[in-house]
């Protein structure tokens, strides 16, 4: 069985992907971020840069809608890179 855990700290995943005995531990990090494509684990991205222009953009024009953003997968091998 796979565990899949989702932390928002990447040293803490880094650490734990460095244990010998990580088979059945699946890390997913959050935002794409450098520590998780070096590392080579999953990751998701809900594209805060698009939310963030999105949000000034209703605020500026004053508008009340709603906005959807869909998130995107990042889905890597950590246990490739891992030799």
């Amino acid at each position: 069985m796979v565990l899949y855990v989702l932390l928002l700290f990447l040293e803490i995943a880094a650490g734990i992907l460095d244990c010998p005995k990580n088979n059945t531990i699946k890390i997913i990090g959050e935002e794409n971020l450098l520590a998780s494509r070096l590392l080579n684990f999953s990751t998701i991205d809900h594209h805060l840069d698009q939310c963030g222009e999105e949000a000034f953009n209703l605020l500026l024009n004053q508008e009340k809608k709603s906005v959807t953003i869909p998130y995107t997968f990042i889905e890597r091998d950590f246990s490739s890179k891992k030799k």
